[in-house]
């Protein structure tokens, strides 16, 4: 899931994993290209996540989980190693990337997402450093991200706020 920041990356993680499926990190995730025989995989740093008090409006079972004080922000830290299922995989093969677009009232909207303009975002989202050599860093970033999005299928979404309609929708995806 990429997104820009409070595009509601968390919120969906969490809702996704609140209806059963796995949650391999919050923020914190990394890909590693294919190499030889060996298919790319990603990986993260389980981590607490931070939480907005909408987001436990929204999802309310989030309350019963441990979490740490509320910030200045009105966010709350969230154990995600609580969540049930627990998930136990450190990595996941690569399948699915899904773009955050901004927020509407209406309804959800999941749409295919071509995959140059998926490249294009997901570089603008996620690569950090600048370099115009491949071999340098930014170029080997954007060597990976382009296998990444090659071996994946992409997708863009606009969510609303019925997230208890998500899991239902997302499934079609996986299937």
């Amino acid at each position: 899931i990429s997104g820009m920041s409070g595009a509601g990356k968390t919120t969906l993680t969490l809702a996704l994993a609140g209806a059963g499926l796995g949650m391999l990190a919050d923020d914190v995730t990394f890909y590693q290209a294919a190499t030889g025989n060996q298919p790319g995989q990603i990986w993260g740093i389980r981590t607490r996540c931070k939480v907005h008090t909408r987001t436990i409006e929204l999802l309310p079972w989030l309350r019963d989980l441990p979490a740490g004080s509320v910030s200045l922000n009105g966010e709350r830290l969230v154990n995600s190693r609580s969540l049930k299922p627990a998930t136990t995989n450190l990595t996941a093969a690569p399948g699915i990337i899904l773009f955050l677009n901004p927020r509407n009232p209406e309804a959800h909207r999941i749409e295919p997402m071509d995959k140059l303009a998926a490249l294009t975002r997901l570089t603008r989202e996620n690569v950090r450093a600048v370099d115009q050599r491949r071999e340098a860093v930014a170029g080997r970033a954007f060597e990976a991200l382009t296998e990444l999005v090659r071996s994946s299928r992409t997708f863009q979404a606009s969510l609303c706020p019925r997230l208890e309609e998500l899991p239902e929708q997302f499934a079609a995806l996986w299937s």
